[in-house]
């Protein structure tokens, strides 16, 4: 059977980083077989050559309103149209699959059916996009009798981070949608329009039917972290392990279920290949960072090697982030290693932090470890103490996909390098 998983995709820088990344790499880390595609409200040049090079298939919409979110459905019902997809599913780009079975496409078996999950919470932007009198038929009033209809029915309404279905059920959802806006034009195209036509269907017809949490799992259900050898594994939700778990709004701030704050490693080793344009790793020359005069105070590093895909250098005086005057600032973007030892014959000690840079984010990842042994716990904006022995290395290291939005600033109280 064939099969296409969409989602739809804007100019948005953030939103690729954040959430198309972790949706596709993901994605294709589960038992999913078929096709992936995007429908492209104007994207540009670098995003379309991203896709093609990841042999993610593109498509037009139809723009049959102005609204995105309502209009991908309207897109989805033409795309399996025109070209013969059996079963479509269309999912926010802000999902990710964090087990690696995916049964989604198990449970549909209507073709007159369309599926989707619970939402935990009624909004109140479902009611805005009727600008109407109340004697009209979708007047908010009205729309709040058709979403009790559907409530008593399944205890719950619609949530739009997925809607799945055959062919026949996305033709005759957007049939339903032309028409009703055709024959009601006082809907405005306002956010949450496509949540208020969904659920206006369900209760209009009884063509939608529940999947379980776990296929579009939001937050704000009671979900369980299973970590193993502290290591974060999966989630759980009423005992069933997630298969896609929803982050909208201000759980993309909190972070807590993030993918690239569980799985750093896998996001920044595979994301790579979906950044908007490559990066260089520039090794950086030694004069750069050790021409700063060197007084008593000072302790002596030896720089072994530094190498980042953007970095700057300067000192700082005593201030709110130094503790010392002249302390050495390091930023780095994107990947970075610095390495340092101690070239004298007696054990030292020196200080160092590290601090988000205004206007970005933390990199990715960022460590810090001794002759090539476990990193350290470490937290930013906090001083620590290292010391090192004759010859100790000691390695601060970063990496990110989104390297023009993601850097490190690194400052060493009263240090000063050598080559």
């Amino acid at each position: 059977m064939k099969r296409i998983i969409l989602t739809a995709l804007s100019q948005n820088h953030n939103l690729w980083y954040e959430q198309f990344i972790p949706f596709i790499i993901t994605l294709r880390k589960t038992s999913y077989v078929g096709d992936v595609g995007v429908i492209n409200y104007g994207l540009s040049d670098e995003y379309i050559e991203t896709l093609n090079r990841n042999n993610i298939l593109i498509f037009s919409p139809l723009n049959a309103v102005t609204n995105l979110a309502l209009d991908r459905h309207i897109s989805a019902s033409h795309i399996a149209k025109q070209f013969n997809y059996e079963q479509i599913a269309v999912f926010d780009a802000d999902i990710w699959f964090p087990n690696q079975t995916f049964s989604l496409f198990d449970h549909i078996k209507d073709k007159s059916i369309l599926y989707a999950c619970a939402d935990n919470q009624i909004s109140g932007f479902i009611y805005d996009c009727s600008k109407t009198d109340d004697s009209a038929k979708y007047s908010a009033e009205k729309i709040e009798s058709w979403l009790n209809k559907i409530i008593n029915k399944y205890g719950f309404i619609w949530q739009l981070g997925l809607i799945t279905g055959h062919k026949e059920a996305w033709e005759e959802y957007a049939e339903y949608i032309k028409s009703l806006l055709n024959e009601h034009r006082h809907f405005s195209m306002s956010y949450g329009i496509d949540t208020t036509l969904l659920n206006l269907y369900s209760a209009e017809t009884d063509n939608v039917r529940p999947l379980h949490k776990k296929y579009n799992c939001i937050p704000n259900w009671e979900i369980h972290f299973i970590y193993q050898q502290n290591q974060f594994k999966y989630f759980l939700i009423d005992n069933e392990i997630v298969e896609a778990i929803h982050i909208p709004g201000d759980f993309r701030l909190e972070g807590r279920f993030s993918f690239n704050k569980l799985k750093p490693a896998i996001y920044t080793t595979q994301g790579k290949a979906y950044r908007l344009q490559q990066y260089p790793l520039y090794n950086i020359l030694k004069e750069s960072m050790t021409y700063f005069p060197i007084n008593a105070s000072h302790t002596v590093l030896k720089l072994e090697h530094a190498f980042a895909n953007g970095i700057s250098i300067k000192t700082l005086d005593h201030n709110e982030i130094s503790q010392t005057s002249n302390a050495l600032c390091i930023e780095v973007s994107g990947e970075s290693e610095l390495c340092f030892s101690n070239p004298h014959d007696k054990e030292i000690q020196f200080i160092y932090h590290y601090h988000t840079v205004i206007n970005h984010e933390l990199c990715d990842i960022v460590t810090i470890n001794t002759n090539d042994l476990s990193p350290f716990l470490n937290k930013e904006n906090r001083a620590y103490y290292v010391s090192l022995q004759p010859n100790d290395k000691i390695f601060f290291k970063t990496d990110a996909v989104d390297v023009q939005k993601r850097k490190v600033k690194w400052v060493f109280e009263n240090v000063r390098l050598v080559e």
